[in-house]
């Protein structure tokens, strides 16, 4: 017997609450932080982050080509993911606090990062996808 499967319209999907957050030991920081997955429109920002635009060709007279701009990419998701409590509205920092959350640990950055990536469903696949590996 086949079971009814229920089928979303515009208001069953824009009501639905599907972001979620947990609650991240970070030992680094001597606690734990409010990770989310992120929304569409962050996903976007962050993977428009970590390209940029370049001229291609001899002294950069070739046609302009996406290249991987990795430079500051797990502060950049960290700074993203991060919220305040357990609801996930508010982030805790802000784009501006990119360069300084780059100096703060490797270790602990990873562990946000992974978790982050993990619930906004940036596999290693598509991270590789991304960045044309």
């Amino acid at each position: 017997m086949a079971s009814k499967t229920k089928i979303l319209g515009r208001d069953d999907i824009l009501a639905a609450k599907d972001i979620t957050t947990v609650l991240v030991p970070v030992p680094e920081w001597e606690g734990s932080v409010w990770v989310a997955g992120l929304t569409g429109r962050e996903r976007d920002q962050y993977e428009q982050s970590v390209m940029r635009m370049k001229k291609s060709g001899r002294k950069g007279r070739g046609p302009t080509v996406l290249e991987p701009d990795l430079q500051g990419a797990r502060a950049r998701l960290v700074s993203l993911v991060c919220r305040t409590d357990e609801t996930g509205g508010e982030r805790c920092f802000t784009d501006s606090d990119v360069a300084a959350l780059a100096d703060k640990s490797a270790a602990g950055l990873n562990r946000v990062f992974d978790v982050g990536a993990a619930m906004s469903g940036l596999s290693d696949d598509s991270l590789e996808e991304l960045l044309g590996n």
